[in-house]
């Protein structure tokens, strides 16, 4: 598709280039009116050896002895542009020193128009993808994104995978729009939707298919170079249907409102693993204050090692990642029992301090001074055990 040369377009093309002249620029239309030059007094006027250059398809040579109203001395060169004369370029002096100056202007406004062309598309697929994607997370109506997706989208088709891309520097970063039209031309090995919204780049394309596909994706070590260093990557599981695609990306969108209430980890995350976080993100300020009030009391030590054991669902697990002795954090345990009034090998109860863990994230712990009837703790070889702790079950593991 041409470009078609409006007066806005030309005077910007004058503009870039003029300072690079040491003579006047001039840009025509197809009918020989002036839409832009170096000399401002010009605009508007009609050049006769321009509308015959363009009418020719020939440069068209002017000279002072025989120069027409509305010209001067110079070169007028009709500008192609995808195999249609769209224009005329005019550059003013004496024909014989300005002749190659000008062959070198049209090359030169040709790639411009070009360049100008692909921001156009560009333009409108980040429109167009923008669209979309806030009416798939953020939408009252997802089925419209959707359907609009399998109508115009067939080199995206389903089973489909959902990525939302947080910056760890600040919030609402603004994600480098190159890297965004590159990753709509191939994100990770396939192409994609891409758009930024509320702070978040958003990526959705084809998941592997077959029966024998896994239901979590792995972000692909392209991707995730593609994206740079200074983000985290949330994804959905693998959705073979729309319906399912909508799910995950409501549930994306709690996760990436509340990027607080994410875990420490530098891997990529899942849907499947922020069960829990997605569940903190719903909640009213007053319940989650609510939640967290489980934990008050207890010390960082002990929220630490309370987090190690709910990750593994073993002491000796836990002792290991916290580097302690297992009586320790036996002790420790005990310790939360005895304050927070829930045993963290209850199921249940193990729950409700998941949850408030979670929700501990979005404020800095503070720790109490220690009490003089706190238990001792407790050093030594993980597995070694201590005769005066011999209430609690030492096969515990």
């Amino acid at each position: 598709m041409p470009t078609y040369l409006s007066a806005a377009l030309a005077q910007r093309i004058v503009e870039q280039l003029e300072s690079t002249l040491e003579t006047n620029l001039n840009l025509m239309d197809a009918a020989g009116l002036i839409i832009a030059s170096g000399d401002a007094s010009r605009v508007g006027q009609h050049h006769p050896g321009a509308r015959e250059a363009a009418e020719r398809g020939a440069p068209v040579e002017v000279r002072a002895e025989t120069a027409r109203p509305g010209e001067r001395p110079g070169v007028n060169l009709p500008l192609l542009h995808r195999g249609r004369i769209i224009g005329v370029v005019g550059v003013t002096g004496d024909p014989v020193t300005v002749r190659p100056i000008a062959a070198v202007l049209v090359l030169t406004i040709a790639l411009l128009l070009d360049r100008e062309l692909e921001l156009g598309q560009e333009a409108r697929r980040d429109a167009q993808d923008r669209e979309l994607l806030a009416r798939l997370v953020f939408g009252t109506t997802p089925r419209l994104a959707l359907a609009s997706l399998q109508r115009r989208r067939a080199d995206i088709p389903a089973p489909w995978v959902l990525h939302a891309v947080l910056s760890t520097t600040q919030q609402d970063a603004a994600f480098d729009p190159r890297t965004v039209a590159q990753l709509r031309v191939r994100a990770g090995e396939a192409p994609a939707i891409v758009a930024v919204l509320r702070g978040t780049m958003w990526i959705l394309r084809s998941a592997a298919a077959g029966a024998a596909a896994p239901r979590r994706v792995r972000v692909s070590p392209l991707l995730l170079e593609q994206l740079g260093t200074e983000v985290r990557v949330v994804s959905s599981l693998r959705c073979e249907s729309a319906e399912a695609l909508r799910l995950e990306a409501a549930q994306l969108a709690l996760l990436a409102a509340r990027p607080e209430l994410l875990p420490d980890a530098s891997a990529p995350l899942d849907t499947a693993s922020l069960g829990v976080e997605a569940a903190a993100a719903m909640l009213p300020a007053d319940t989650a204050e609510a939640f967290r009030r489980h934990l008050a009391g207890l010390r960082v030590v002990d929220l630490d090692t309370l987090r190690h054991f709910l990750d593994t669902g073993s002491v000796a697990a836990a002792a290991l990642r916290g580097y302690t002795h297992r009586n320790t954090v036996m002790q420790r345990l005990a310790r939360v029992t005895r304050i927070s009034g829930l045993d963290p090998r209850a199921a249940g109860d193990a729950a409700t301090l998941r949850l408030a863990l979670v929700l501990q994230r979005a404020v800095r712990p503070i720790e109490p001074e220690p009490s003089p009837a706190s238990e001792p703790e407790l050093g030594g070889e993980p597995g070694v055990q201590h005769a005066h702790l011999a209430t609690v079950d030492p096969s515990e593991t």
